[in-house]
């Protein structure tokens, strides 16, 4: 009930149909083409099949995870995951395996199929702290004490600083360099403007 059946713009009217579980089943663009999808018992997407034709394939461990997904050329990527449902390998059409490891519910690195490795850290709170990537340069974050981030530091020190309004929201952004673009809110906290350093407006 109450699912979108149909939209008209400029360009003409997109229509959609649903499975009997809710889930989009089709989407009719304008120039007539249509993409489908299918779903499982989980209502996990098991198949997309793009407005070309194209289709890619999914399937899934008996936990939901997704195990495979098959690209229209038949190339397959495969994911294995942990006894906590992280994943903790994903190997591309080619072989080449990436390898993820967690503290916790965070992931403190990955290594590529190269070999190249990225470490990450947190705080307490589970906020992301430095980034240190394959080559030793670290990035940082600060946080105040609402959680907010407040500035990050460069692997070169420089540093961007954030201003926030008493809701969390940031209101200026201001370079290593000083340059500062500033940013307005609704009452919803939606942004509604921003304006860059050379006072042009952004959205």
């Amino acid at each position: 009930e109450n699912q979108l059946a149909s939209e008209t713009t400029a360009a003409g009217t997109k229509t959609y149909t649903y499975d009997t579980f809710g889930n989009v089943a089709t989407e009719t663009r304008e120039d007539g083409k249509t993409a489908s999808y299918t779903y499982n018992e989980q209502n996990k997407l098991t198949s997309a099949t793009g407005y070309n034709g194209a289709t890619v394939t999914y399937s899934y461990d008996g936990n939901g995870n997704m195990v495979t997904s098959t690209k229209p050329d038949g190339t397959a990527i495969t994911y294995t995951y942990d006894d906590k449902h992280r994943m903790v390998s994903q190997t591309d059409g080619r072989g080449v395996t990436t390898t993820y490891s967690y503290d916790g519910p965070n992931m403190t690195g990955y290594v590529d199929g190269n070999g190249a490795a990225w470490g990450f850290t947190y705080d307490a709170m589970n906020r992301a702290v430095t980034m240190t990537d394959p080559l030793g340069n670290v990035t940082s974050n600060s946080y105040d004490a609402n959680g907010n981030l407040t500035s990050k530091t460069a692997a070169d020190g420089g540093v961007t600083a954030y201003t926030l309004d008493g809701v969390g929201n940031i209101t200026a952004s201001t370079d290593a360099l000083g340059n500062t673009t500033t940013y307005t809110y609704d009452k919803m906290y939606n942004m509604t403007s921003g304006t860059d350093p050379k006072g042009n407006q952004i959205s």
